[in-house]
């Protein structure tokens, strides 16, 4: 009997294109996150998905307070050793 032909994988679906958040905030939502109050565009410079380094822009930047000082007191007790 003759070897029986593999059937071949169905074509690939073409994918989607995707939508950048800022046109997808002005479609559901109205709000153009790129308008700037002077009349002009903004355009995204990076995008920054850590958070540690969100944090440290925001600070940078002043809208974050800076963190608060370390608290200074007096060092733990030692612990004595009978020897």
């Amino acid at each position: 009997p003759p070897a029986p032909v593999p059937e071949s994988p169905p074509p690939p679906r073409p994918k989607r294109p995707r939508i950048d958040w800022a046109r997808l905030l002005r479609h559901t939502s109205q709000l153009d996150v790129l308008q700037c109050p002077c009349g002009g565009r903004r355009r995204v410079l990076a995008a920054v998905t850590s958070p540690a380094v969100a944090e440290k822009v925001l600070r940078d930047i002043g809208r974050l307070p800076p963190h608060p000082p370390l608290a200074t007191g007096p060092p733990p007790p030692q612990l004595s050793l009978p020897l």
